[in-house]
């Protein structure tokens, strides 16, 4: 440890002095001496100012024996010294830096360039000449915040028409210009962008739809672990305001969003006229190629961006893995605007066995102008319609609808804006042979049945979603609502501690724990190094143990006056009693690779 130890040796001119010391054994007398005063005891007398003399006698044998006194006293002296800096390293190792009566006014660096001084938060002691403090910190600055990011808000779900629990649920988060708080403080590129559920420690995963900060439009998918039945309190977090980090694994990989049960998901949001294939599949695998289409065919949608499909020969054929062959049950769903009601089938989705003119499933308008679910289980039985509700359409209207067949138990659903509409009919499981060419978005893949109209959010599963499901994807993607977005919660450093720079030139700072003592009654702990605009998380305490020790190099701008705050925060326990980190506050000399050292311990009660 860098510290100058002074002032704590005894003052040999503020002792009492024994000159010297005589004894007699047996009945002999001794002579002492106090500062130059000679006192019989019963020996002979002895008048050496500097040396002590002990005598011992058996029988007739005298021996003397001399010390010299300021060999003693420098003795002493120097027991006392090794005394003390035993007691301070001693207190040091036991993580007990306060406990040393002798560590506490004495710890000190001569003509400190930085000093500490009391933060606002909590209590604190500063030692000296600001080289060491203690912090106490009997309650959180800020309760349950994931480390390094400024600002948060919450994001509410109103799940109250919906009556089961929905689990690892899709959901669109979209913020426009009127978020103004947002836009002011996330990252051009939204990286800093994160979603986090209601404990504060489970990180989600999201796909952005679109990011765009020049318009300032967000679409992000957000895949929630559970949304309650009949929940109106269900709530995640958005973190953002960190310039110091990127995209990270739950942010980079969009097929997590989407659970193991979807085959494919297209948003449909590209450019048909850029370099094919262009309609990226969430899922990875099924990406979709632009047939006869113009970049005026990417029009605003529902979500974002969809396709306008021109009824004569648009489509977009997609890939052989998003086959529904050899399933038992499957769910379709997308949402279609159609021009154009003529009793002439149209397609939103088809996938084609055999020479292409037998159709393993038919998602879309029949002749009688009505929605329906169609298609064969065997490749050898007849065009079945499974389900085709009774509802009449309007045309430039939108619908959220879903095809669902099942061959479990034989009833198929058509859900349309989350009214649900079954049929029972007798089925197997489908035919586990390849499909003709690919299945295709907005037409058979013959080549006919053209869409005529708008398609967006094409979703495929090899699953029955249900009833609820299909109905909270309505509700969600069509009811803003549906969400409440809180305000801005800015997780404002309250500091424990100042860092003032009484020199010219600049330091870097960081902080280290050598050691702690009962943090395992803590659930989270952060403290950081912060100026008025950038932060850096020193020390990390996650369930009870030191995640992260040691933080990057901070720095203190050269100037006197120059200020770094220490900050604490998330401080969550789990346990009463009392926790302590002892810390390093590491101050890089310019130029050198030189550290000053100074001592804070920080207690949490």
């Amino acid at each position: 440890m860098d510290h100058a130890i002074n002032n704590f040796i005894p003052n040999p001119a503020s002792e009492h002095t024994v000159d010297h010391l005589r004894f007699n054994g047996g009945n002999g007398r001794s002579k002492q001496r106090h500062n130059g005063k000679h006192t019989d005891i019963g020996g002979r007398t002895v008048t050496t100012s500097s040396t002590i003399f002990l005598e011992s006698r058996m029988g007739n044998n005298v021996k003397k024996h001399s010390l010299n006194a300021r060999r003693i006293l420098r003795s002493i002296l120097l027991l006392v010294t090794l005394f003390c800096l035993s007691s301070l390293l001693f207190e040091n190792a036991c993580a007990s830096v306060y406990s040393s009566p002798l560590f506490q006014p004495y710890a000190t660096i001569a003509a400190p360039p930085v000093v500490l001084n009391s933060g606002t938060a909590g209590s604190s002691t500063i030692y000296t000449n600001g080289t060491s403090a203690k912090v106490s910190v009997s309650a959180p600055v800020t309760q349950g915040w994931i480390a390094s990011f400024q600002y948060r808000k919450k994001i509410t779900f109103n799940n109250s028409a919906i009556s089961e629990n929905l689990a690892n649920f899709p959901v669109p988060i979209i913020f426009s210009s009127s978020n103004t708080d947002f836009w002011g403080h996330v990252q051009t590129n939204g990286n800093d962008t994160r979603f986090v559920d209601a404990d504060n420690t489970t990180e989600l995963y999201y796909e952005f739809e679109k990011f765009n900060h020049t318009s300032d439009d967000m679409i992000a998918w957000v895949k929630v672990p559970q949304i309650d039945a009949s929940s109106t309190t269900d709530y995640i977090w958005i973190y953002y305001g960190n310039s110091t980090v990127n995209f990270d694994s739950y942010s980079s990989s969009s097929s997590n969003v989407w659970d193991s049960n979807y085959i494919a998901v297209w948003h449909l949001k590209e450019d048909p006229t850029g370099t094919a294939p262009q309609f990226k599949d969430s899922k990875g695998s099924n990406a979709g190629t632009a047939n006869n289409m113009v970049a005026g065919d990417q029009q605003s949608c529902v979500i974002d961006g969809g396709l306008n499909f021109n009824g004569a020969n648009a489509k977009v054929p997609t890939n052989t893995g998003a086959s529904i062959k050899g399933l038992t049950q499957y769910t379709i769903s997308a949402w279609v605007n159609t021009g154009t009601l003529n009793s002439v089938a149209r397609e939103i989705y088809e996938e084609s066995i055999g020479t292409g003119a037998t159709s393993r499933v038919k998602f879309g308008i029949s002749t009688s102008n009505r929605f329906q679910l169609a298609g064969r289980a065997l490749d050898t039985d007849a065009l079945t319609t499974w389900v085709s509700p009774t509802t009449t359409l309007s045309i430039n209207t939108w619908y959220y609808v879903v095809g669902v067949f099942d061959s479990v138990s034989d009833i198929h659903h058509f859900i349309i804006n989350g009214t649900d509409a079954t049929s029972t009919v007798t089925a197997s499981t489908i035919s586990n042979t390849n499909p003709y060419n690919t299945p295709t978005i907005g037409a058979r893949p013959s080549a006919s049945e053209f869409w005529s109209g708008k398609i967006d959010e094409v979703r495929i599963s090899k699953t029955t979603r249900s009833t609820n499901w299909n109905k909270a994807c309505y509700q969600y993607e069509a009811d803003r609502s549906k969400f409440t977005y809180g305000t801005e919660e800015d997780r404002a450093f309250d500091p424990v501690l100042n860092v003032v720079n009484q020199a010219t030139g600049a330091w870097n700072l960081s902080m280290k724990v050598y050691s702690n003592s009962n943090i395992a009654r803590l659930s989270n702990a952060i403290i950081s190094l912060h100026d008025a605009t950038t932060s850096s998380d020193q020390i990390i305490v996650n369930s009870g143990s030191v995640t992260q020790s040691q933080g990057a190099l901070f720095n203190l701008l050269g100037g006197s006056g120059s200020t770094v705050y220490i900050s604490m925060s998330n401080l969550l326990a789990n346990a009463t009693g009392s926790a302590y980190l002892y810390v390093y506050l590491k101050i890089l000399t310019p130029n050198t690779t030189t550290y000053l050292l100074y001592v804070i311990t920080f207690e949490i009660t």
